[in-house]
């Protein structure tokens, strides 16, 4: 599990297989799985509403919290983090 975000209450994450996991705070027990799309790479807001992540086609997808449900967005990223601003690193051949 390679830890890739951490709000006040969430951290989250991505394991080998590319399976999403988040947990509450770093004493909380155990890992939940967070169903649909698989992503190599995800980052959490600091209020922990908003997750956007990247998956192995460089598909953006974003999530409202860990209630809410994967959309895909336009474009494509290599990596993007979420916070005040938004941000993602596309590759140049795009």
């Amino acid at each position: 599990m390679s830890t890739s975000g951490v709000s006040g209450q969430l951290i989250i994450g991505v394991n080998g297989s590319d399976e999403v996991y988040y947990r509450e705070g770093v004493d909380g027990t155990g890992w939940r799985k967070l169903d649909g799309v698989l992503m190599k790479q995800v980052s959490i807001s600091s209020n922990g509403q908003h997750i956007i992540g990247c998956n192995g086609n460089d598909e953006i997808h974003y999530r409202a919290g860990v209630n809410g449900e994967w959309r895909m967005l336009d474009g494509k990223l290599k990596h993007c983090t979420v916070g005040s601003v938004t941000q993602g690193m596309a590759d140049e051949d795009d």
